[in-house]
């Protein structure tokens, strides 16, 4: 196996608490007040203001999602004007209203002054960026972001890593600033650092003029050796303007190396003012944010930072990103538990968290004093391009895990600075037998790179942009290979192919012959792993679905199967991988790609199940959108008196739901259908419920894995291109595709084998049923097989 990507694999209350409103509307909806406070003025005001949009672009989604329950949420929003007294009168007036649970506050100064009130008046505070190690407590306080230990010591393995040895501090006098300062010294005083601390010098927060403050750190650094020598600033992103820009860069203090702190790190407001921006380019600024950009395709991140980038016009604060969990989490706990007291809340809150992962793909269990214990930051050095352009360049990143320590990565590519349009191909069975599939797929691959082009554009400031060559292969082989040959003509060499295996096994010799990346979406033939060629398949081989169903009927008391399998590779990959790993009776029968007449092949079925009896027999089909017709042409008789099953091809149908034959055959023989679905790793991961939305949304449908498949393709194809550049070659691409620790898409990690295939097991079982509004497709068990839990069956519906 290549690698794994970091964390994520290892593995509610009463009416008055929350602000239930009390007045239950006509359609019992009933209406979920959540507080929130936030400076909109003073030196917090930008994280207060990206904050407001992330909360705003949460709770549009959200409630969609709180929809089936019958709920909605509310959101009241109070102004803390980055003043700890003002923070407290907003928490009361919050609490005046019924409010008890609160996304805040944003500063630990404001955190300091909050948390009494709230332990004496049973509210819990959730708050997604304030970090100070003087916070960490037994009380009402939880924090979405580890505390300021973690990145005193990636600043001090940074400055170890520059050879600095001396180091000037400049801070901001309040509870954030004085106790990062504080760990930095403490830093300072282990030898295994190699730096000492010359001198510290405090400033007021609400300082706003910074003439004599420049004046005082100019002296303070005279003696400073240039070489070895650094100034670590650490304040607000308005702070660090005003001293650069007012120091300028004809003073000394421009001929230093500059360090700073993640509330000043990959803010664009610095780089907004030019002054500012070329002292911070002439100093080389450089420093950490909390889990901002990864060097590696992680797609709730970018998806979240892009929907925000678009409302702002910028890239926001990377401290307002965790609102996005704050409020998915608060909600989520509520909706679990409406009738839990407070404390019941605060112990099922932990408990969700034990369970969940966040955007920037880390688990989010707690430590005993309510704050995230691992830490990951991205490292960023302010970079002055051959144009003149100055922007944040990503370096690589900080993790913090208990088995490993801290550790620095470098990033695999650079961001590219060059410009230029770049075509994303795609071949995709948009008409014949699979055309569902295809048309999913052509609309998540559109949506990815609507998203994708405001990320690139408005956050990274990117001179890239993304458009889509997608190609109708007809759900037929050879017309897959003309459309991957016309594109490949036409200079397209990485292509996203969500044909089937027969149809990716049609072009992979043309491709591994020309270099063609193929980012396969649906092919899962177990005789199609090669790690000899540039095939990157995102769901795994059928002998981990195998394996699955085999677990599920096993425990259904299944001891004779009759299998009725497409006889292509596909359907043959999977019927030989069923007689090797089924440990009961098997009786096969094959039919064309092509069929449509599934009557002498039903009869011959029927009769198998009648001679071996209906106890411990079942019905497994393998194939695609042809079962629809098969099941159409069914009879009552031997095969409606037993169970089915069936794979991928038509889990989660929605084609299958518009036939009412179909679906009637569907129910009465029990159907039940393995997907791929990261559902079973049983996390709860807010962005993954966002990103499904965005799709269900834009195929006017219940999203499934072929859309989001599609979608994640799309976005690792993309940062391929923005880690490198628009003309890149297929191997520098391939070297950032394939890299080690794979990629994090909307609904599944990629943890990549040997052969580019995925390696996570993971699978949903679902069924057809009926409701009042229609046929829908609902879980009846989760699978899966990884180091943590081998082998693992849960059934939660009969």
């Amino acid at each position: 196996m290549k690698g794994v990507l970091i964390l994520l694999v290892l593995l509610v209350l009463s009416l008055p608490v929350m602000g239930i409103e009390q007045d239950v509307q006509s359609d019992d909806l009933k209406t979920i007040q959540i507080g929130a406070v936030l400076p909109f003025d003073g030196q917090w005001a930008t994280l207060g203001r990206d904050s407001e949009v992330a909360l705003n672009l949460s709770v549009d989604i959200l409630n969609e999602y709180l929809a089936s329950d019958n709920l909605q949420v509310e959101l009241l929003i109070e102004d803390s004007s980055s003043d700890p007294e003002k923070a407290v009168n907003a928490l009361k007036k919050l609490h005046e209203k019924g409010v008890m649970v609160v996304i805040g506050p944003s500063s630990s100064e404001e955190a300091a002054a909050m948390v009494p009130y709230a332990n004496e008046n049973d509210m819990l505070l959730i708050a997604p960026s304030s970090s100070a190690v003087s916070l960490s407590l037994d009380d009402n306080l939880f924090r979405m972001v580890p505390n300021d230990e973690n990145q005193a010591e990636a600043l001090a393995l940074l400055m170890k890593q520059k050879n600095i040895t001396e180091v000037l501090t400049v801070y901001m006098d309040d509870e954030y600033g004085s106790g990062l300062n504080a760990a930095i010294i403490e830093k300072a005083s282990d030898p295994a650092y190699g730096f000492r601390i010359v001198g510290s010098i405090p400033y007021d927060p609400k300082l706003s003029v910074h003439d004599a403050l420049v004046q005082e750190i100019e002296e303070a650094a005279v003696g400073l050796p240039k070489d070895i020598g650094a100034i670590l600033l650490i304040g607000t992103e308005s702070h660090a303007t005003g001293i650069f820009s007012t120091a300028g860069i004809d003073s000394p203090l421009s001929e230093y190396k500059w360090f700073s702190g993640d509330s000043i790190i990959r803010e664009a407001g610095i780089l907004k003012n030019s002054d500012a921006a070329e002292f911070a380019a002439k100093t080389r600024l450089e420093g950490v944010a909390f889990a901002c950009e990864e060097t590696l395709t992680l797609v709730p991140l970018m998806l979240a930072t892009g929907l925000m980038s678009g409302e702002l016009g910028h890239a926001p604060s990377p401290d307002a990103l965790p609102v996005w969990d704050a409020l998915w989490f608060v909600a989520e706990t509520y909706r679990l538990d409406p009738h839990a007291d407070i404390d019941t809340y605060k112990t099922n809150l932990r408990a969700l968290f034990e369970r969940g992962g966040n955007l920037f793909n880390q688990l989010t269990t707690l430590n005993e004093y309510g704050d995230l214990p691992s830490a990951k930051y991205a490292r960023f050095t302010v970079t002055k391009g051959s144009n003149g352009e100055i922007y944040w360049n990503l370096d690589g990143m900080f993790i913090s895990s208990k088995t490993s320590g801290m550790f620095i990565t470098d990033a695999d590519g650079k961001f590219t600075q060059e410009s230029g349009d770049i075509v994303i191909g795609a071949v995709l069975p948009i008409t014949g037998v699979n055309g569902e599939m295809g048309t999913g797929a052509e609309q998540a691959i559109k949506l990815a790179i609507e998203h994708a082009n405001t990320y690139y554009s408005k956050a990274l400031g990117l001179n890239i942009r993304f458009s889509s060559d997608i190609r109708d292969s007809e759900s037929d082989a050879a017309v897959a290979f003309e459309q991957v040959r016309s594109l490949h003509e036409n200079g397209v060499n990485l292509i996203i192919f969500g044909g089937i295996s027969e149809e990716l096994s049609a072009v992979q010799e043309y491709a591994r012959e020309n270099n063609i990346i193929l980012l396969a979406t649906r092919s899962t033939a177990i005789s199609l792993s090669d790690s000899d060629d540039f095939i990157y398949r995102l769901s795994p081989d059928d002998s981990h679905l195998v394996k699955a169903m085999v677990r599920l009927m096993g425990e259904q008391g299944k001891n004779h199967l009759v299998v009725l399998y497409r006889d292509d590779i596909y359907g043959q990959d999977f019927s030989n991988a069923l007689s090797e790993t089924f440990t009961g009776s098997i009786d096969s029968f094959s039919y064309r790609a092509n069929e449509t007449d599934f009557t002498p092949l039903l009869d011959e079925a029927a009769a198998a199940v009648e001679t071996a009896g209906y106890e411990g027999t079942a019905v497994v089909v393998i194939g695609t959108d042809e079962i629809i017709s098969m099941l159409e042409a069914v009879k009552e008789g031997p095969l409606t008196s037993v169970a089915w099953y069936s794979g991928d091809g038509v889990s989660q149908s929605r084609d299958l739901l518009q036939s009412e034959n179909a679906v009637s055959v569907a129910i009465q023989t029990n159907l039940t259908c393995a997907n791929f679905d990261s559902a079973a790793d049983q996390l709860f991961i807010p962005m993954r419920h966002v990103g499904v939305a965005y799709l269900s949304r834009a195929i006017k449908g219940n999203a499934g894995w072929n859309e989001i498949s599609g979608y994640d393709a799309a976005w690792i194809a993309m940062n391929a291109y923005a880690m490198t550049r628009p003309d890149a070659p297929s191997e520098e691409l391939w070297n950032i595709i394939n890299n080690p620790y794979g990629a994090m898409g909307i609904g599944e990690q990629y943890v990549m084998n040997d052969a580019q295939d995925q390696s996570n097991s993971f699978y949903a079982f679902y069924k057809v049923a009926e409701r009042s509004d229609g046929p829908v497709w609902i879980p009846v068990a989760y699978y899966r097989d990884i180091k943590a839990f081998p082998d693992e069956l849960k059934i939660v519906s009969e």
